[in-house]
């Protein structure tokens, strides 16, 4: 792999150069692709991030030179306190592959100096989670951040929740809190089991968690947004009034409505 520069400042581009062959019995097409993995950042990244590729056919025993250019842009991340895009000083290594998991060529270049020099965002002290990735709350369960790292990123406490959570219910109640209620249990009950009928009864687990948490978690207009017409907003409101405690007066409505839009 040859680099047009080892050393990139301010508005430079680097072009990446290499030979791909194709080895086996058959024509066919690979799809090169770069990867940027800077060293030591005290900005959190993802270790490796997908920057470029380029399909390249090939037939039987060809080989063809690749370019690729990356810019300024394919270095930068959002800087907050600066409220633009930056590139963070120091080392990266290019790497070429199939895949992130299949790497091919690797080298390593230093982008010197950027347009700008603003604060580096460095969460380290207190929010090393974003940069490990292995702190839980719990010991077993879910990824979680704890309120520390998280607040040490925010740049302040996490202030107290506004969110009401009882009655009264309205259309932005979400699944689990409704059926708390008689109503909304039945109704819970109802959309649950039409979800789960359509997966396949030999499907994995985890996709039966992720529907449940899914309609836990989705507020009641969705059930209208995503019904196509069967439940209108005036079938919903009906309802809400039976789980808000006047439920004769709901029933009412929910019966009116259903006779008048049938006749």
């Amino acid at each position: 792999m040859i680099l047009s520069k080892k050393n990139l400042k301010e508005e430079d581009s680097l072009t990446i150069s290499f030979k791909i062959s194709n080895v086996g019995e058959y024509d066919g097409k690979e799809v090169v692709q770069v990867y940027i993995a800077p060293h030591k950042s005290v900005v959190f990244k993802a270790i490796k991030e997908l920057k470029a590729f380029k399909k390249v056919p090939l037939r039987k025993g060809e080989t063809k030179e690749v370019s690729i250019i990356l810019s300024r842009d394919d270095f930068t991340y959002y800087n907050t306190s600066l409220g633009d895009w930056h590139v963070e000083e120091g080392q990266y290594d290019i790497m070429v592959g199939s895949s992130s998991a299949s790497i091919w060529l690797k080298e390593t270049i230093v982008y010197e100096q950027d347009l700008v020099s603003p604060t580096r965002l460095d969460y380290r002290d207190g929010g090393n989670v974003y940069y490990t990735m292995k702190e839980t709350v719990r010991a077993k369960g879910p990824f979680r951040v704890a309120d520390r790292s998280f607040e040490k990123v925010l740049g302040h406490k996490i202030p107290d929740s506004q969110k009401h959570s009882g009655r009264p219910f309205t259309v932005n109640s979400t699944m689990s809190e409704v059926r708390t209620t008689f109503v909304g249990w039945i109704l819970y009950k109802l959309v649950l089991s039409i979800f789960i009928k359509h997966l396949k009864e030999d499907g994995e687990e985890v996709t039966r968690k992720m529907v449940i948490g899914m309609i836990n978690n989705s507020p009641m207009r969705s059930l209208v947004l995503m019904s196509a017409g069967r439940v209108s907003f005036g079938v919903m409101e009906s309802l809400l009034m039976m789980m808000n405690r006047r439920f004769f007066g709901g029933l009412y409505n929910l019966i009116r409505y259903l006779y008048f839009k049938k006749h």
